[in-house]
């Protein structure tokens, strides 16, 4: 709550801005937790009105009060949607997708997805970049704003907003594409939209949608499922486990699976900026199934001499 709320005036506190915060909330809590800290506000506020510390003009104006009295509107109950695995790639296939990707008419797609393969950085915080943000002599990205919904936000928590490290490889090629960028100002948009002149960033869910996925398609990461027309009703990974979405957010699964193989969990959850890391061993780090057959196929290795002497 203080680190959106702390500094701002009871009286500009707005229904579209708590709306906008509650289902940041969401995306790192379960909505009947967010349902719950929005009660607790407006409990604050209730004791503000009762202890003179509100005026009560705001009495009526409570945007943190239930939606059916005017209030933010807030689920109570999770979506069954939400309740869903993330795949994660293997190294080997984000390769295939960043070749897919490799052609000088989407070197932008190329190097939002190699720097989200990179670093786990998050959809809205890679374009909420500015080239202003890029320490190069300091091997740094500060990560100071998010782009969401078309709108600068303050990302999706304060501890999250940490500075990136930035290994000499990666910045080499942020530095090519900013020698191909048409907007390249301290101030201007890393990935800028070209359709608007470069006054705010691209979308992130259309690159996932229009470039990402059909790479993905292309590299056979994915597989189209077809029902009996033939229309295309979903898609499977490798390992035929159907995938409900597909983008940027899925190399941030991807980096975490990974380093857990090599590092361990505190590692990959310093990486993905978590509070916790039992946020990261718990949603992000996937056991592949090969590594499942791997470790079955040492247990039976282990029964031989039990199962010879029963046959």
């Amino acid at each position: 709550i203080l680190p959106r709320w702390t500094g701002v005036r009871v009286s500009d506190v707005r229904v579209r801005d708590v709306e906008n915060w509650l289902e940041s909330l969401a995306t790192v809590l379960k909505w009947e937790t967010v349902s719950k800290i929005r009660g607790i506000c407006s409990l604050v506020m209730q004791h503000g009105l009762r202890d003179e510390l509100i005026s009560s003009d705001f009495a009526s104006k409570n945007p943190f009060r239930r939606p059916k009295d005017g209030g933010a509107r807030c689920r109570t109950v999770s979506d069954p949607k939400d309740k869903y695995e993330a795949i994660a790639c293997t190294q080997r296939e984000v390769v295939a997708i960043l070749e897919q990707l490799a052609r000088p008419e989407t070197k932008l797609e190329w190097t939002v997805t190699f720097l989200a393969a990179a670093t786990a950085m998050r959809p809205e915080e890679i374009f909420g970049l500015q080239w202003q943000d890029i320490l190069w002599n300091e091997n740094v990205i500060l990560l100071r704003r998010a782009w969401s919904k078309g709108a600068v936000t303050e990302g999706k928590t304060y501890a999250s907003m940490k500075p990136m490290p930035m290994h000499p490889i990666l910045a080499s090629y942020l530095r090519g594409w900013q020698a191909e960028s048409t907007y390249t100002k301290p101030g201007d948009w890393v990935f800028a939209s070209t359709k608007s002149k470069g006054k705010v960033p691209r979308d992130a869910n259309m690159v996932g949608k229009d470039y990402l996925r059909p790479a993905a398609i292309a590299a056979k990461v994915l597989t189209p499922v077809k029902d009996g027309s033939g229309k295309v009703v979903g898609y499977e990974n490798s390992e035929r486990k159907p995938v409900l979405r597909f983008g940027l957010s899925n190399l941030r699964h991807s980096l975490a699976t990974w380093l857990s193989k090599t590092h361990d969990v505190t590692t990959a959850s310093k990486m993905l900026r978590h509070t916790s890391s039992r946020t990261t061993d718990k949603y992000y780090i996937h056991q592949a199934a090969q590594g499942l057959l791997a470790a079955q196929g040492a247990v039976l290795e282990a029964l031989k001499p039990a199962t010879a002497s029963a046959q």
